[in-house]
């Protein structure tokens, strides 16, 4: 596994070359990362090619946050179509064969698509801390034209941040031979280069592993103040102003002459247990609650797969970037965690959501 770097570098998650390395992995390595490249490309476009189908084809599957979900599932799917098959490449010849527009395209869109699939997890995550810290706020304004436009915006946001670095390193003059494919920014913009890998790369995962805590937390809290606003409606006494409902404000015996938008408002949270004349029919209750519950456990889900699959890549490369690190076997690893969680995160969605279970077994037994 000599200099296996070389070939990993080229194929790094943000398309940057590490420097000082001069010879190709041995034949047998190549071909290993070769197969595994072309596996991920199906197993992506399979298991992502999956939920991006049934929300599609499911109406009810077409909610505000599963458009969080359908936008990372796209994303790893466009990544399989359009940045994969360069990978391939460059792991199966060592060098990039193709004219160096090819490279250039192939370069923006890998960095591009890589950065965006981690800040598609960032949406996940500040959807939930919005959900538990505000959660009045959160079911009357979350939307599905908000949770588009949060995606629009992210996507214009990642494309700003992507753009100078792209720009910029492919018009510099080339320091290693060309067929090397990589951004040819670093030796000019040395810090500028550090910073958007940073921003682009390693502070989404920042941002989703030290904010699960806290919307732990605070999910927690909430269900606390549940169960004694739950004691005070079973023995009849007022509890004094909720956070939950309307119960506070709205006597239980005046929900009838509600208007239709405040009858919507009066369960907040999925969790609570309201007295029967505010409640909503037991089949809604149980199909919110549900989603609810699924909601948190995908960020779960996702925080473990970070974690296990992006950290070494991250950690890798800034330990390239600040003290010029080399590491064979760490390398490798890195390269085949990240590219894992490709389909591995489809996955997780399908165990945390149970209506995507059940609609993705639908789908596969033609169920309607």
């Amino acid at each position: 596994m000599a200099n296996l770097t070389k070939v990993l570098s080229l194929v790094k998650g943000n398309g940057t070359l590490a420097v000082n390395v001069t010879s190709i992995p041995p034949s047998f390595m190549r071909t290993v990362m070769s197969w595994f490249t072309i596996f991920t490309i199906v197993a992506t476009l399979v298991t992502n090619g999956f939920i991006i189908v049934v929300y599609i084809t499911r109406g009810h599957l077409r909610t505000a946050f599963n458009a969080y979900i359908f936008n990372i599932a796209l994303t790893e799917a466009l990544t399989a179509i359009l940045a994969m098959p360069g990978i391939f490449v460059l792991s199966f010849y060592g060098y990039w064969p193709y004219s160096p527009i090819l490279c250039s395209a192939f370069t923006f869109v890998k960095q591009h698509l890589g950065s965006g699939v981690r800040y598609g997890h960032v949406l996940v995550t500040v959807n939930r801390m919005w959900a538990v810290t505000f959660p009045l706020d959160y079911r009357t304004a979350h939307t599905k034209r908000v949770s588009n436009c949060l995606i629009i915006s992210t996507w214009i946001f990642v494309l700003g941040l992507n753009c100078p670095s792209a720009i910029l390193g492919r018009l510099n003059p080339v320091i290693y031979p060309v067929d090397f494919c990589r951004m040819d920014y670093r030796g000019y913009l040395a810090t500028l280069a550090f910073g958007i890998e940073f921003v682009g790369y390693d502070v989404p995962e920042i941002i989703i592993v030290f904010a699960y805590p806290f919307v732990l937390y605070k999910l927690r809290q909430l269900r606390g103040n549940t169960k004694i606003g739950q004691v005070g409606v079973s023995a009849g006494v007022q509890t004094g102003p909720r956070m939950f409902s309307l119960e506070a404000v709205v006597p239980a015996n005046a929900s009838n002459h509600l208007p239709p938008s405040l009858v919507r408002l009066k369960t907040i949270d999925e969790d609570v247990v309201l007295p029967p004349a505010q409640q909503q029919p037991a089949p809604h209750r149980r199909r919110r609650k549900i989603m609810s519950r699924s909601h948190y456990r995908v960020l779960a889900y996702f925080v473990v797969g970070v974690i296990v699959c992006w950290t070494p890549n991250h950690l890798y490369y800034l330990l390239v970037d600040i003290i010029n690190y080399r590491n064979d076997i760490f390398s490798a690893v890195q390269f085949f965690a990240q590219s894992t969680y490709s389909w591995i995160n489809p996955i997780l969605c399908y165990l945390a959501m149970q209506q995507l279970r059940e609609a993705v077994k639908d789908l596969i037994f033609n169920r309607r």
